[in-house]
């Protein structure tokens, strides 16, 4: 991927509860998947297998750096994602005084202005059939504000060092960084444009896929429901 210039160069068979809150959670989660898929899409464009590559040689590697895999394992509120339950990520998000304001199957949705400057929303994505946390997405309103995706990226590295790919100039554009961590996580940053907003996520690969499969069979069968009761009326 291009480094980032600072300058202006360069699913379950159960039916969704019908209730709005249920239905507004449902939507904020088809977003957030849309633009996690979005920024997937974009990194494969920009990199290619060497992507793919660096997260293997990451995964292969992770015996011979065990100190360095417990350094960067990765972690919210105190709980380890990798493997995390809705349960276990409800209750160290309540120690925060942070709570559940709407919920779908795959989503709950917290106003998470207690917790890191500038964000508005948290959402955190589950396997449907398992619970397990598969994505995590922090929201950075913005309008104008070009230099919100660098303090944010910059803000990452503190913890978890530099990005292993960026593209984008902070300038002018859309931005993106991400890192690699073991057992096939990763965060990445990403900024639209024109919309300055931000977002922040953390990922399980594997349980993102599984949650992807799932709401695509969801959206399947819901389909056949929807063509059942149109012929029945016919």
């Amino acid at each position: 991927m291009k480094q980032i210039s600072p300058k202006g160069h360069t699913t379950h068979r159960n039916t969704l509860p019908l209730n709005r809150t249920a239905l507004w959670a449902t939507r904020s989660f088809q977003g957030m998947l849309g633009r996690y898929i979005g920024m997937l899409a974009c990194a494969a464009v920009l990199t290619g297998a060497p992507v793919a590559r660096a997260r293997q040689a990451s995964d292969a590697a992770g015996g011979a750096q065990s100190a360095q895999t417990e350094a960067t394992r990765l972690t919210l509120f105190g709980t380890t994602l990798k493997g995390a339950t809705r349960e276990q990520m409800r209750a160290s998000l309540r120690r925060r005084g942070v709570s559940v304001i709407k919920s779908a199957p795959w989503i709950d949705v917290y106003d998470a202005r207690r917790t890191l400057e500038g964000v508005t929303t948290l959402r955190m994505g589950y396997v449907r059939a398992t619970q397990k946390f598969a994505i995590a997405e922090y929201t950075f309103p913005s309008v104008a504000d070009t230099q919100q995706v660098s303090r944010i990226i910059a803000m990452v590295s503190e913890k978890y060092g530099q990005p292993q790919a960026s593209s984008g100039n902070l300038a002018l554009g859309a931005v993106q960084a991400e890192w690699q961590l073991p057992g096939r996580m990763r965060i990445v940053v990403d900024r639209k444009w024109p919309d300055t907003t931000t977002y922040l996520n953390y990922v399980d690969d594997e349980a993102f896929t599984e949650q992807q499969a799932e709401y695509r069979r969801y959206l399947g069968e819901e389909h056949q429901k929807k063509s059942a009761a149109q012929d029945d009326a016919l």
